[in-house]
């Protein structure tokens, strides 16, 4: 569950210490550090040179994520309210969407 390296957050590395993370001192506003970094280092991953890659590249990971999940779940990782399963279809409806609405127009103009 630790976050690799490449998104360059170390504000959750006390929760992977080897101590129970409730002992540790890590609250809200680590965690949101900890989000922010994360989010901005999986944004940066991201990048693609055309349209088409970034949408292979978002069919990658949901389909990387859906793999994962039951996987995760099977081991004990149940987020109950949080739960992804549910939004991969409707990642990829909108992926549909974008692409059948301003797909040529961002063909065009990605740079």
């Amino acid at each position: 569950m630790r976050p690799p390296a490449s998104l360059g957050s170390t504000y959750a590395d006390p929760l992977f210490s080897g101590v129970t993370p409730t002992a540790v001192n890590w609250g809200e506003q680590s965690a949101f550090r900890h989000y922010l970094t994360c989010l901005h280092g999986q944004a940066r991953l991201l990048s693609q040179s055309s349209f088409d890659g970034a949408l292979d590249a978002q069919e990658r990971l949901l389909a990387t994520a859906q793999k994962l999940l039951p996987r995760l779940r099977k081991a004990g990782v149940l987020s109950s309210d949080r739960d992804f399963t549910p939004i991969l279809d409707v990642n990829r409806s909108a992926l549909i969407t974008l692409d059948n609405a301003r797909g040529s127009l961002l063909r065009r103009s990605w740079a």
